[in-house]
């Protein structure tokens, strides 16, 4: 049965990748540097992050995991002739892979923990869920850490102490220094209940991190082309700096109201009666609790940066499914709840689906790349030019299938001007506000003597709650031109 549940488990993760197989800009930088590993090797001239470097530099080492372990699958698959598009599926289904093992081991401290019935609780309940499964294959610096503080955890839970601080000092050095709250939590409750001595916490922590500090530096350095630190570039813009905010803020709660709500659906409000009827959970569930308010203190917030409590808030939920599962047949009321369990389930499987279609219609830059390159044979001569809004919504270099075309992503051409009209295809994103927008919009008009609109890509533009069903109402709009040049202009 067991065995069954991690299978399922497995197969849930690649359906959200199957249905949302293009990429965001948060993730541009680690996937590009994949390609770049498997496609260029030591020719750092041809990598994509010298010439679009991002406001801070990123560790190559996630990336380089990925890179040698598909690098086979990888050559294999070109000498069967599919194109690059699919290495992408590969490196994804890689990283989804790493994820659930990552998942799993933790699923087995659970169980060493707290018995075999809450890990199960937890797993069914995780599978569930939408935003966990999601980010499983999302080449997020934000899932290779998460992948680390599952390993860390389960090694918490198992009474190992040592390995607990030699996976968070790699986790918090290389990925994500934020970490260093939760995990750091773990550790000091270790110290306080004895389990390790300060002196040797000390010890391994400064080794641990020494280690994991000259790894980076001396691998990073080297792609970078300069001496650094990433994450701790990363680190001092986020806080010493605080320029985070430049990205937009939220209110000093909004994880709680909004972000977790949406992460752990309905079983939300099953947290805290977990507690009550398992204290052995409390220390879990407290260290994830104040990892997320001392994280509410940074004025720039997204969902990604809690992603690492979601498991660990569903071993709280599962305590109570489990107590109640096991005395379902004590009485009327421990039966209605047991089954208000289940429906639960039912209910986060249903919302699940709907974030996943949302999710879906949410990458027009990578369905207009495709479109492109489905429109035109490959041995024509084609010059297309990827504006900002389309390369940070699903284009990536593994999306450049055709090796004799030309694709530029060059920023701040003017509209209309003369190097627009050398290209003889425009992929054009319509980021005004809905309600600015109209038919013959102002980054399309420049081009209405030169060019026509092969394709037009709908996106999700917003979600409004109705009175009637079905209650909610998804509306779309085209938020990617695809001009091409008329032949009469092919010599401008």
């Amino acid at each position: 049965m067991s065995r069954l549940l991690e299978i399922c488990y497995g197969v849930v993760i690649m359906v959200h990748l199957y249905v949302c197989p293009f990429t965001k800009v948060e993730e541009s930088f680690n996937i590009q540097a994949v390609h770049d590993i498997l496609h260029h090797g030591s020719n750092l001239s041809m990598y994509d992050h010298l010439e679009f470097p991002g406001v801070v530099p990123r560790t190559f080492l996630g990336p380089l995991i990925i890179a040698f372990s598909t690098w086979p699958y990888v050559q294999l698959t070109t000498l069967l002739g599919s194109d690059k598009f699919f290495q992408q599926y590969l490196c994804r289904i890689c990283l989804g892979l790493l994820t659930l093992c990552s998942f799993l081991t933790l699923k087995k401290g659970v169980a060493n923990k707290f018995g075999r019935g809450i890990s199960t609780w937890m797993c069914i309940i995780s599978m569930a869920q939408f935003h966990f499964n999601f980010y499983a294959t999302r080449t997020l610096p934000n899932t290779f850490a998460l992948i680390g503080a599952m390993l860390a955890t389960s090694s918490w839970l198992r009474n190992r102490p040592a390995l607990t601080i030699w996976i968070s000092a790699f986790t918090c050095v290389i990925f994500r220094s934020e970490l260093v709250i939760l995990l750091g939590m773990m550790i000091l409750y270790d110290i306080i209940r004895r389990k390790i001595s300060f002196g040797r916490t000390l010890l391994h922590g400064l080794v641990a991190s020494l280690i994991a500090i000259m790894l980076t530096v001396l691998v990073d350095s080297y792609f970078w082309r300069r001496w650094l630190w990433p994450e701790f570039e990363v680190f001092w813009f986020n806080t010493a700096l605080n320029k985070s905010h430049q990205w937009g803020t939220s209110p000093f709660l909004w994880y709680f109201y909004s972000a977790l709500p949406r992460c752990l659906g309905p079983f939300y409000i099953l947290v805290p009666l977990g507690l009550y009827y398992n204290r052995d959970v409390i220390p879990l569930t407290l260290t994830s609790f104040i990892f997320v308010f001392i994280y509410s203190f940074l004025p720039h917030k997204e969902l990604r940066f809690i992603v690492y409590v979601i498991p660990l808030f569903n071993v709280s939920s599962a305590a109570f499914c489990h107590k109640l599962w096991l005395t379902r047949n004590n009485g009327t009321v421990r039966k209605l709840f047991s089954t208000l369990s289940v429906v639960f389930i039912g209910v986060t499987v249903c919302m699940s689906c709907m974030f996943l279609f949302v999710s879906h219609w949410n990458y027009p830059g990578g369905v207009a790349l495709l479109s492109l390159q489905r429109l035109k044979a490959s041995d024509e001569d084609v010059r297309v030019h990827i504006d900002v809004m389309t390369a940070q919504t699903g284009v990536t270099r593994f999306l450049q299938v055709n090796p004799k075309w030309i694709y530029n992503k060059t920023e701040g051409l003017v509209e209309g001007s003369d190097e627009m009209l050398s290209f003889t295809h425009l992929l054009i994103g319509d980021d005004a506000p809905a309600s600015d927008h109209a038919d013959n919009i102002a980054c399309i008009s420049y081009y209405e003597r030169t060019h026509i609109v092969s394709d037009q890509i709908l996106a999700v533009d917003g979600v409004k709650l109705l009175k009637r069903p079905p209650y909610i109402e998804i509306k779309f709009r085209t938020k990617i031109y695809l001009l091409e040049k008329i032949k009469l202009y092919n010599k401008i």
